[in-house]
């Protein structure tokens, strides 16, 4: 998780560029005050020097040493705890995002994650060790581990909550501890006390003069542009776990909580014969209570830290990989299933996928980015239906087909970890019965024989039955009756009522199919539970290699986060780093065809890794038409910020829309003054043209907008079907031929009335890409949008009306069909 694929996405513009040209600086000694704890860029510079300037050996220090890390933190799990225990915190270590996302970056927290791991593992081992070697070891990873948090992470974070937190717990337990406990408690606990004060005294005088290694942070630091409270960081945190995300409350609270114990009578099938006493148990203990500590004080600290200095990667991750740990660890020994946590885990896994799928910029949490970082890929924001029309279509076509959208990775990763996770805790570690086919039958019958047997006794008492009695005595009859009831209503009443809504016939369809549907939903849900239960038999292979069914659940998570480094991290990086658009450059280019820059940072630091070429830098986009339109094939890298401006002055020389070669990035595109035969990938291709289109439904006479803009006609699709059902949407498409420039940014307003309030489609010309002030004299515009109609609505007629605002002005409408507000009436869509 933590080594595989380092090089398979590119180098993050700009952070990682920033970071691994900072390297270069530190290699040559030309580097400034750092504005950072210096160790991750030291890093970024000893992989640099070993391999070469590169992505993967810039990468590969952080790596190794989040992987040593996670070696610590397992040994500390088996040297406080058991074997079993300590595989469960390396994979949850190795699959936790908050960890693996900076383990994989140049930038970000990974060293100081690292870190502060090392030295939480080593006080670990040195107090609760098993024996002297345990013990020993620890002490001196202990205080590598520490060394290496000061200078990557300061004082304040890498240092204070791990000799806090040993403290803390050490005066906690100080009765039952042993004295040499007891002394390296006192003095974690006073030097940390020492260290605080003077962290307290560094924040106390305001301005920082420099780098302070104290707090971490210099006074080139980048405040909040707005006040962040604890709150704020903690929904923060849960993004960076996720899938773990449901589970991490409960471990925390398993860290506060003595190890769970085999139940009387019972035999755990996996335990070491040298794990039973009760030392274990207490070592274990403080190795919890330890951890806990630390995650309260690093959150602390690093919330009044977020405050004054800016947004960092969470320090101290490793007890949330503890947590998860112990908590599953407990499951397995306590052979019960823990419904109640399975069910808020699975709620608090959809709420999590909730805000993914609605603000996919959560996803770069873990890496702790200033602001929430830059702004998420447009490109990747592709809703799952859409992205499977346009899969359709190329498909039809003999296109590309596109790639998969985040919101498409996003329900994959959901799904596998409810699928093969959150059902193990629901039944737990020990045996699970199994249900049998006839098991629904045969509850029928007994629930009939009860009722026979209460009526029998209502009728000798009070000498009738009641019709409650008589009710469960034939269940089956009344089964049958509900069933036929359903099935008569369902098919009979639409067919009696022409009037009846869309929604209103699907919900007649699905009651008349809900008796199949009841059937096949309890026969499948046996089947499912039957399935796990065959799989987590005791004496089956999986058990027998594995050891419990609990297993699977970090087996999910493992899963989940290949997903996320094999699949998702390289598709986002496809927008977030240049890496494609040179290798499309290097493919495309043909010995010294020039190659140019325009827009962006005036200084790209990409191309020293991704290209031998020197781009030349444009400043003008006069100069970027010349570029590509001389009498040489030439390539140029433009930023996506000044593609609408640059296509509408390529235009107004070429009568044409610039030549895109790639647009698959979403923050650069690249253009080629020749394509030799290969299509224009423009995304402005279908919208903007100088030919008129084919239009089905033209309009019967023209309508001008202040001898402007002339609306020409539009197209509607309704999914094939001739009405808009309550509850679906239909897509309309406006045509527009441009008379002169317009002297403002105009927008479009849409109002669609009808049978309810108002929907409003205010927007600007073509989705944002193209807005009004690029249209030139001559240009045929498309404008694409959808409208959603509410399923609360009443059917009828609903009418489309469009117009141009800017403020609280509208543009003045000539002839055509419109109405007093200068709105063109366009449609009239019959919605049922």
């Amino acid at each position: 998780m933590l080594l595989l694929g380092l090089q398979s996405f590119g180098i993050w513009q700009p952070h990682e560029i920033r970071v691994a040209d900072a390297a270069r600086a530190m290699m040559s000694g030309t580097a400034d005050v750092p504005a950072q704890p210096p160790l991750q860029v030291r890093a970024v510079a000893l992989g640099f020097r070993m391999g070469g300037v590169s992505r993967l050996w810039g990468r590969l220090p952080t790596a190794l040493l989040s992987f040593l890390s996670a070696c610590a933190l397992m040994a500390a799990a088996r040297g406080a705890g058991d074997r079993r225990l300590a595989a469960y915190t390396g994979v949850a270590y190795a699959t936790l995002p908050l960890v693996f996302m900076n383990a994989r970056q140049m930038f970000g927290g990974g060293v100081a994650q690292s870190a502060s791991t090392l030295a939480l593992s080593g006080a670990v081992l040195a107090v609760w060790g098993r024996g002297d070697a345990w013990r020993g070891a620890g002490a001196a990873i202990g205080a590598a581990g520490l060394l290496l948090a000061q200078g990557a992470a300061g004082t304040m974070l890498g240092v204070v909550p791990v000799l806090g937190a040993l403290g803390l717990a050490t005066l906690l337990r100080f009765s039952r501890e042993g004295r040499v406990a007891r002394i390296a408690g006192i003095a974690s606990l006073l030097v940390a006390a020492g260290l605080m004060v003077k962290v307290g005294t560094v924040l106390g005088r305001g301005a920082l003069d420099g780098y302070s290694p104290w707090v971490g942070a210099s006074s080139a630091a980048q405040p909040p542009t707005q006040w962040q409270t604890f709150e704020g960081y903690l929904e923060n945190l849960l993004h960076a776990t996720f899938p773990w995300t449901g589970f991490v409350p409960f471990g925390l609270m398993r860290l506060v909580s003595p190890p769970s114990r085999v139940p009387a009578g019972e035999t755990e099938r996996v335990i070491d014969a040298d794990e039973a006493g009760e030392a274990d148990a207490w070592r274990e203990a403080g190795m919890r209570l330890t951890a806990f500590l630390a995650i309260a004080l690093g959150f602390g600290l690093q919330t009044l830290h977020m405050q004054l200095y800016g947004m960092t990667a969470f320090v101290v991750a490793a007890p949330v990989a503890l947590g998860i740990a112990a908590l599953l660890r407990d499951c397995e020994r306590e052979m019960a299933p823990w419904r109640t946590v399975a069910v808020a885990a699975a709620l608090f896994t959809m709420l999590m996928l909730r805000d993914l799928l609605q603000f996919p910029k959560v996803s770069y949490a873990a890496l702790g980015l200033p602001d929430g970082g830059p702004t998420f890929p447009q490109g990747f924001t592709m809703k799952l239906g859409d992205w499977m029309q346009n899969v359709s279509a190329a498909r039809a076509s003999g296109g590309a087909v596109p790639p998969l959208p985040a919101e498409g990775w996003f329900l994959i990763e959901a799904a596998i970890f409810l699928a093969l996770g959150v059902l193990v805790v629901f039944q737990g570690a020990g045996e699970v019965r199994r249900f049998g086919l006839r098991d629904p039958w045969t509850w029928v019958e007994r629930t009939e024989a009860a009722g026979v047997a209460r009526g029998d006794a209502e009728e000798k008492e009070l000498g009738k039955r009641s019709l409650g009695a008589w009710l469960l005595a034939n269940l089956r009859w009344v089964f049958a009756a509900l069933a036929v009831t359903l099935l008569v209503v369902g098919l009979s009443v639409p067919p009696a009522t022409p009037a009846l809504t869309t929604p209103g016939r699907n919900a007649f369809k699905l009651i008349a199919a809900l008796p199949v549907l009841s059937v096949a939903g309890l026969f499948a849900l046996i089947g499912v539970w039957n399935l796990w239960s065959w799989l987590g038999r005791p004496a089956g292979p999986v058990s027998r290699a594995l050891g419990t069914r609990v297993t699977w659940v970090p087996l999910a998570a493992t899963v989940v986060a290949l997903v996320i480094t094999q699949g998702f991290i390289p598709a986002l990086s496809e927008h977030m780093s240049p890496r494609g658009v040179w290798a499309v450059v290097r493919m495309l280019r043909r010995g010294d065809e020039p190659v140019a820059r325009f827009g962006g940072d005036r200084e790209d630091p990409a191309t020293r890794y991704y290209t031998s070429a020197q781009p030349e830098t444009l400043s003008s986009e006069e100069q970027a038409v010349r570029w590509l339109t001389g009498p040489r094939r030439s390539f140029l890298v433009l930023a996506t910020d000044v593609f609408p401006s640059l296509n509408r002055a390529y235009r107004r020389s070429q009568h044409a829309n610039l030549p895109i070669a790639d647009a698959s990035n979403s923050n650069l595109y690249l253009a080629v003054s020749s394509l030799n035969g290969q299509p224009n990938r423009n995304p402005l291709e279908p919208f903007v043209s100088s030919t008129r289109p084919r239009i089905r439904h033209p309009a019967r006479e023209p309508t001008r907008w202040q001898d402007t803009f002339e609306y020409i006609g539009y197209d509607l699709d309704s999914h094939g079907l001739p009405y808009v059902p309550l509850g679906g949407s239909f897509r309309i498409s406006f045509h527009f031929h441009v008379l002169a420039e317009s002297q403002r940014n105009w927008q479009l307003f849409v109002h669609t009335d009808g049978q309810g309030p108002r929907i409003n489609g205010d927007h600007e010309a073509v989705n944002g890409k193209y807005p009004v002030r690029y249209w030139l004299p001559g240009d045929y515009i498309r404008d694409d949008l959808t409208v959603n109609v509410p399923a609360t609505y009443r059917p009828g007629i609903y009418t489309v009306y469009m117009g141009f605002f800017d403020g609280g002005d509208r543009m003045r409408l000539e002839g055509g069909d419109h109405d007093r507000d200068n709105r063109v009436v366009v449609a009239r869509v019959r919605v049922q």
